[in-house]
Order: structure tokens, then C-alpha cells, then sequence
């Protein structure tokens, strides 16, 4: 049983790590205190999984998945299509598209410190409340 929970716990922070490195590298602008601020979602989340929180869980995804898959959708169409005008030697289009993918990025770095703030805004309200018991 110790044995299984040393993996557990070194398999717990290598994600941890894996997760604050991608969040550093692949956010624009914000990704560093996105990064800097995953524990703290992290616990947030583990704390709303209890009672109410499992509803709050539910809100977030209704409310924010969306538009960070399309968010997401977008960003890749304009690489793709970024890649194809310079494929085709079209270099104002393909400074044009990638002025469009960094606005879409920056849309979503926007959404991300958003939902982190409402996961820990909800957390607190729910401590302070006594919701979370």
C-alpha cells in the first residue's frame, strides 16, 4: 500500500509539472501566472468536488467549455490557413492570418484566467460560507 501511494504521489507531480510547463509555454501573455496559480485551482476544484461544488463543476463546464473549444477550432484553422498562404507565397495574407491566431490566443489566455478566477472565487465563497461541509 506505501508503495502504491509513493507512485501515486511522483505520478501526481510530474503531472503537475507537465500541466504548469504546458500552461508557460503554450498560453500568450498570461501562461506564467496561469502556471503559477494551477495549485491553488487545483485545490480549489478538489474542495468544490464536494456537495454543492459538484454543481459548480457542472456550471463551469456549461459556461466555459464551449467557447474554449471554439476558441481552440479557431486557432488551429488559422494555422492551417496561415500554413497554406505560405505554401502558396502569399506572405500579407499569412501575416494577416497569424495576426489573427495571436488575437484568438489571446482571447483564450483571457477565458483561462477567467474560469481560474470563478473556480476560486467559488471556493472561497464556499469555505467562508460553509457550503463545502
Amino acid at each position: 500500500m506505501s508503495f502504491k501511494q509513493i507512485i501515486t504521489t511522483s505520478l501526481d507531480d510530474v503531472t503537475s509539472r507537465a500541466v504548469r510547463f504546458s500552461l508557460n509555454s503554450f498560453i500568450p501573455i498570461v501562461g506564467s501566472a496561469l502556471s503559477d496559480a494551477y495549485k491553488t485551482v487545483q485545490g480549489s476544484i478538489t474542495l468544490l468536488k464536494s456537495g454543492v461544488g459538484v454543481f459548480v463543476i457542472i456550471s463551469i463546464a456549461v459556461v466555459f467549455l464551449p467557447v474554449i473549444l471554439q476558441s481552440l477550432m479557431w486557432i488551429v484553422t488559422l494555422w492551417l490557413g496561415k500554413s497554406t498562404a505560405e505554401v502558396l507565397n502569399l506572405p500579407q495574407c499569412s501575416k494577416l492570418l497569424e495576426s489573427v491566431e495571436a488575437v484568438f490566443s489571446t482571447l483564450l489566455a483571457i477565458i483561462l484566467c477567467i474560469m481560474a478566477v470563478y473556480i476560486i472565487s467559488t471556493a472561497i465563497i464556499l469555505i467562508t460560507g460553509g457550503g463545502a461541509g
